[in-house]
């Protein structure tokens, strides 16, 4: 176990009393203190110990440091990450007009294909293909590959609804968390969800991925010689505000 010291020229080190078990890191700022737990979050307690440590920041970091309003850690893959100080601060990540990335490019969700404009277009979902998975990496964002290629990228703690071109298989990656979700091989989308969820009492919140799968539901009417997906991307990533201007789009080069 660790104990909070401090020094004392004639003394040599002494416990700070007051300030209780366990961190494996500290930095200071003003009257409080801030340490790296052993569960590997952020905690905040006062200099004299009077407030006991709170928990402000999910994990994982294993050492941290201050610098003016910002705390920075050293996390368990050894990347450095950042966070506010003033957790009020940090970014309220819901649906909206917030953003996303896929290929690194900020996107509006707004723009974000969903199940309605695909079921207009023609795709059937597939019988019994839901799926449900759970990344375990509290505080870190969702990537993926869609099957055009494309990369997503999900911030933590949103809760999004959409639709991404698909195989068969889709591996999700959250920190150093991966899972992989099948689906029928038929599937050309799937429409999903992902939602944060508390993981109770002693364990991390999560990410919960739930997912259906949908295909064509003839040659005719879902036409796969034209890559509308890519023109569609395309639309989004130049900040497109609607579905339904990227519904439009896509039923121009329908046949």
């Amino acid at each position: 176990m660790l104990s909070i010291v401090t020094v004392q020229q004639s003394a040599g080190w002494s416990q700070v009393t007051g300030i209780q078990c366990c961190v494996k890191s500290i930095a200071i700022k003003g009257n409080d203190i801030y340490g790296s737990g052993t569960d590997n979050r952020v905690y905040k307690n006062s200099l004299d110990g009077s407030r006991g440590w709170q928990r402000i920041i999910g994990p994982a970091v294993v050492s941290i440091a201050i610098k003016g309003n910002d705390i920075y850690g050293v996390g368990t893959d050894n990347r450095v990450y950042k966070n506010p100080l003033d957790v009020s601060r940090a970014p309220r990540l819901s649906v909206g007009n917030h953003r996303l990335h896929v290929d690194g490019v900020e996107i509006s969700t707004k723009g974000l294909l969903n199940e309605h404009t695909l079921k207009n277009l023609g795709y059937l979902y597939i019988g019994s293909s839901f799926t449900r998975d759970f990344l375990r990496h509290e505080g870190q964002d969702t990537h993926f590959i869609d099957a055009k290629n494309y990369k997503w990228n999900i911030p933590w703690g949103w809760h999004l609804n959409g639709c991404f071109a698909s195989t068969s298989v889709m591996y999700w990656r959250q920190g150093s968390v991966s899972e992989r979700s099948g689906f029928d091989r038929q599937t050309d989308f799937i429409c999903c969800t992902f939602m944060k969820k508390s993981g109770g009492w002693f364990r991390d919140d999560f990410t919960e991925v739930s997912c259906s799968a949908f295909k064509k539901s003839s040659p005719g009417i879902a036409n796969t010689d034209i890559d509308w997906w890519g023109r569609y991307i395309e639309l989004v990533k130049v900040k497109t505000e609607a579905t339904a201007a990227a519904a439009a789009a896509i039923n121009a080069v329908r046949p």
